[in-house]
């Protein structure tokens, strides 16, 4: 992302706020989920990092932003990594049974995470 703008800590108070509603909306009691704040991966607006045997998470908000963030985009960036979450472990499955490039599933899980942006999202908190 372009520098500029950044995310605030009260951002990232609403960031957690939104994902742990998800979480309790989804029924994914049984992940431990650690929020951070940094730009780990400065080319997207969050990110996440689990592993799925162990049921553990990273859900990341990014600091620098390529526009000044509206609550909105906080509440949706926090749906977006739940629903990867909630997708990771088919994503897991097909990388372990297919010969399939990276690429093609993450283009697939992120068609399915922005469908259910688009139809399903409204911000719980």
């Amino acid at each position: 992302m372009s520098d500029g703008c950044t995310t605030t800590k009260k951002d990232f108070e609403v960031f957690k706020k939104e994902a742990d509603a998800w979480l309790k909306r989804f029924g994914m009691l049984d992940w431990r989920v650690e929020y951070l704040h940094n730009d780990e991966n400065e080319d997207a607006r969050a990110c996440i990092n689990w592993m799925t045997d162990g049921r553990l998470a990273q859900i990341i908000l990014t600091i620098t932003w390529d526009h000044k963030p509206t609550k909105r985009d906080i509440q949706v960036s926090a749906f977006h990594e739940v629903c990867e979450l909630l997708l990771g472990q088919l994503r897991d499955c097909a990388f372990d049974r297919f010969d399939i490039t990276r690429e093609r599933i993450d283009a697939a899980t992120h068609y399915a995470v922005r469908t259910l942006e688009n139809v399903v999202f409204k911000p719980l908190t």
